[in-house]
Order: C-alpha cells, then sequence, then structure tokens
C-alpha cells in the first residue's frame, strides 16, 4: 500500500512539472523590431519597459539567451560575438558592425 501511494504522489510531482514546464514556453513573444541595432539595444529596453522580461536576443547570425541579473554585461557578450563572427566571414562587415552597430533582427520575451 506505501508503494502505490509513493507512486501516486512520484506521478502527481511528475505532472505539476511538466505543466508548469509547458506553460512557460507558451509565455514567449517574438518582437521584431524596425531600425534597432546593437549600439541602442540597451536604451531600447529601457524606453520600452522590456528589461528583466527579454529572454533572447537575435541579430541576422546569432541568438544569444540573456541573463536578467547582468543585462548590460550579456549584450556586451553578444556584441562580441556576433562581431567575432562577422570577422571569420568578412573583416570589412566586423568592422562597420563594430563602429555603427549591427541590426537586431528579433528579441524574444516573455509575456507573462
Amino acid at each position: 500500500m506505501k508503494k502505490v501511494f509513493l507512486a501516486f504522489i512520484v506521478i502527481i510531482c511528475l505532472s505539476i512539472n511538466s505543466y508548469n514546464a509547458y506553460s512557460k514556453s507558451n509565455c514567449l513573444k517574438e518582437i521584431i523590431p524596425s531600425g534597432l541595432n546593437s549600439k541602442n539595444i540597451l536604451s531600447y529596453l529601457e524606453e520600452n519597459n522590456l528589461v528583466g522580461l527579454v529572454s533572447k536576443i537575435c541579430s541576422k547570425d546569432i541568438c544569444y539567451t540573456l541573463n536578467t541579473s547582468d543585462l548590460k554585461g550579456d549584450i556586451n557578450i553578444f556584441v562580441n560575438k556576433n562581431i567575432n563572427y562577422l570577422k571569420e566571414k568578412n573583416n570589412e562587415a566586423a568592422i562597420e558592425a563594430e563602429l555603427k552597430g549591427f541590426g537586431i533582427e528579433k528579441l524574444i520575451i516573455y509575456v507573462c
């Protein structure tokens, strides 16, 4: 009888955890901003009250998952990864991206 009761408790706990994981994935929304680049991404997030809500930030080539506790540092890491990627493909494009910034294609945010 104890084994059946324990098995029942384990099944209930697993179903609750599965439901929470499923519902969190439904809370994601994709924003496609226009005219946003790597130089003004932090001010865009602050002006639109998106600080703490952003899950991922994507450029044309790279997507990066942000940590909300160190947003500025994570954005710098994302910019450096993108510039290093561009250096491997085309050095002139990397220099231009470093000076002018590169386009941000989409932001994935939590809406729940």
